[in-house]
């Protein structure tokens, strides 16, 4: 168990330092408002996390527990893992200021069903909308459900996949929290070249776990 627990720590150490949209987001509310606010849009992102994962996780059970099918779905979480990680090596971010920014098609509703004002309960349907409202991270979360699966142990597979999943969940917290107490520093370094390297390397990273896992799970068939 304390080996899936330290690869969930590595796994949600690898997200966090990602250059996505919720990072901007967040190092913009750690300079512009008070930390009640960061913390209520980081439980609003880690809130989205928990809810992909789970329905990833209950709306493949039926094929993820079957022992005969771990080759080929250890394969397509490989493969998923892969393409996340080319997505993230070829991506060119932008540095931008969120909320300077025109709501985009995509959310603009959810804005005004909640309001100009900007409490507590707003930053938290912001960052978790923000987080649900990316196709990248629902993909990406699908693909890691299916990836814990296929090298967990089969018997009491949901423990193991519970453990991995709550330690790379409390990691990304812990570090969107950094990211608001931290912004003025962090956004010292939100340049597109620094931006540029963190996705090479986060793309290199998931590259590497998904040709990993396809290994493993054809050496283990």
């Amino acid at each position: 168990m304390l080996d899936i627990i330290l690869k969930g720590v590595l796994f949600g150490l690898a997200i966090s330092i990602s250059a996505g949209p919720t990072l901007f987001a967040l190092v913009q509310i750690g300079l512009q408002r008070k930390f009640r606010y960061g913390l209520s849009m980081s439980c609003g992102v880690s809130g989205s996390d928990i809810a992909l994962i789970f329905i990833s996780y209950y709306g493949l059970a039926t094929y993820i527990n079957q022992e005969d099918n771990r080759l080929l779905i250890g394969t397509i979480g490989g493969i998923v893992l892969i393409l996340y990680g080319i997505y993230s090596f070829l991506s060119k971010p932008k540095v931008r200021n969120i909320d300077d920014e025109q709501p985009s098609k995509r959310y603009s509703y959810i804005r005004r069903a909640i309001g100009p004002e900007a409490g507590l309960p707003t930053y938290f349907l912001k960052g978790f909308f923000l987080n649900l409202l990316n196709p990248i991270v629902i993909v990406f979360w699908t693909g890691s459900v299916v990836m814990v699966n296929s090298f967990v142990p089969a018997e009491n597979s949901s423990s193991y996949v519970l453990a991995f999943f709550t330690s790379a969940i409390i990691i990304l917290f812990t570090f969107n929290l950094l990211k608001v107490l931290l912004g003025k520093q962090i956004k010292q370094f939100l340049n597109v070249r620094i931006m540029t390297i963190i996705n090479k390397v986060v793309g290199l990273l998931f590259f590497g776990f998904g040709v990993f896992l396809i290994v493993y799970v054809s050496l283990g068939n």
